[in-house]
């Protein structure tokens, strides 16, 4: 089917304005630059993260066998809905974030503003709430190094003022470079915690007895369905940074070679993570596992990781609000503005404002819902449902509307169809249990009070 009249006109658009930037000086702002190793490392940036140490406690609530099936089938799947949404992008090129996924999807209009809206509000809520873990972690890691020799919401604040200058880069190609000193860290951080795990000898504040390992989930009833589910949102979390990609593969200077990154992460994420969730737990047990897995590290080891973990949150967190501050500055000005391609005062006042307002939100949630996993579960539950599994598994029938489907056509539309229950299944299902997980880690005392200066270290 050809294009339509507006794609055709998005296209010729996006051409003129990818050519004129390979003619702009150095010191312009420019669009459409990223190749795609530098898109692998922002995807790997987007994915080896402080989250990924909360994987062994979720092999020490579903085993082993449970672990290594939910790691690897929640990535395969992870990869697949990451292909659609490519595939989507490139169908529809006028796509510069996931808002204008939600438009399309919802066939414009009336219910088009109203799903852009909602796309919005999702999108600012999802990476907010994900800023805010950061100013946790933050605090967190300082804390560990510092045995609390200072208030908490100090250390908090000193996190999110980093942060906040490091969100100054109005470039993702310039933050892909950082995205690469964050990716490594992490995987350094990860190497050396499965090393540490190892040659420690018993976990710090071990209880005595053995360490206990299992190969499934054990416990039933009600407490089993919520243990579970939380766990497994917390390993689909770590694998679903699909709402940042539209902005990505609109960046990119050729978008059919996103596929290449897409492949080179995904396939670097299945090894990693199983390896980090199995190692650590199999070293570290059920019962003394906490979330960051460091935490479960004698002292000197502790320390360590949380020292090598302040880059990967410091940078990651800069994403997160650089991604966030583009879509919200792209309805400011138009996408041809010369306040978006130039050094104007007012483009940075409000560039400026926006970050402002955006970490200001950050630091209030980070410290107002002072949690890692069950916050990480609920996001998960609420965002991840529709941008990692709905909005792709629709999609798919989108980019085959009115002509024939591809010729995986026969198994990709059952399997989409899939993806669009899983989701709904995990937005009910997975909701619900982080609310109660949340109750009960309340009602327990083991959740700090909120804007608390009380040392949240390890």
């Amino acid at each position: 089917m050809a294009p339509s009249d507006i794609e055709k006109k998005d296209i010729e658009l996006a051409k003129k304005l990818s050519d004129s930037d390979s003619q702009l000086d150095d010191g312009s702002i420019k669009e459409k630059s990223l190749t795609w190793p530098q898109a692998s490392f922002l995807l790997l940036l987007e994915y080896i993260v402080i989250a990924l140490l909360a994987l062994p406690s979720s092999w020490a609530t579903l085993g082993y066998g449970g672990g290594t099936i939910a790691t690897i089938v929640l990535g395969i799947v992870a990869g697949y809905t990451q292909h659609v949404l490519w595939r989507f992008c490139l169908k529809f090129p006028e796509v510069r974030d996931i808002l204008d996924v939600a438009v399309i999807l919802a066939g414009g209009g009336k219910w088009g503003r109203i799903a852009w809206f909602c796309a919005f509000v999702g999108l600012v809520l999802n990476n907010v709430a994900i800023m805010g873990l950061h100013v946790v972690q933050f605090s967190v890691s300082v804390n560990t190094l510092s045995e609390g020799a200072k208030c908490t919401q100090v250390f908090a604040v000193c996190g999110t003022l980093l942060m906040f200058i490091l969100s100054l880069m109005r470039e993702l190609k310039q933050m892909s470079l950082m995205g690469a000193i964050a990716s490594s860290t992490m995987l350094l951080c990860i190497v050396l915690a499965m090393i540490f795990a190892g040659v420690q000898g018993l976990p710090a504040n071990h209880s005595g007895g053995p360490i206990i390992l299992k190969p499934w989930d054990e416990e039933g009833g009600v407490e089993g369905l919520i243990a579970g589910n939380n766990a497994a949102l917390n390993i689909a979390y770590t694998y679903i940074g699909h709402i940042l990609i539209p902005s990505f593969v609109a960046d990119m200077k050729n978008p059919k070679d996103f596929d290449k990154a897409i492949y080179v992460s995904i396939i670097a994420e299945i090894i990693l993570f199983s390896l980090a969730g199995g190692i650590i737990y199999s070293q570290i047990g059920a019962t003394d596992m906490t979330s960051p897995a460091y935490g479960s590290l004698q002292p000197h080891f502790k320390k360590a990781i949380a020292a090598f973990v302040l880059p990967t949150v410091v940078i990651v967190g800069g994403v997160y609000c650089l991604v966030t501050a583009k879509t919200v500055f792209a309805r400011v000005f138009d996408f041809n503005s010369v306040h978006r391609r130039s050094h104007t005062v007012k483009g940075w006042s409000a560039w400026i404002g926006i970050i402002t307002v955006l970490w200001i939100l950050a630091y209030i949630i980070g410290q107002a819902i002072p949690f890692f996993n069950d916050l990480i579960s609920l996001i998960s539950s609420l965002f991840d449902s529709w941008f990692g599994f709905i909005f792709w598994g629709v999609g798919y029938f989108f980019i085959y509307r009115g002509k024939s489907f591809s010729r995986w056509g026969i198994v990709e539309g059952p399997l989409n169809i899939l993806m669009i229950i899983a989701g709904f299944v995990l937005l009910g299902l997975g909701t619900y249990t982080s609310v109660e997980s949340i109750r009960e880690s309340y009602a327990s005392g083991s959740i700090k009070s909120p804007f608390s200066c009380v040392n949240n270290g390890y």
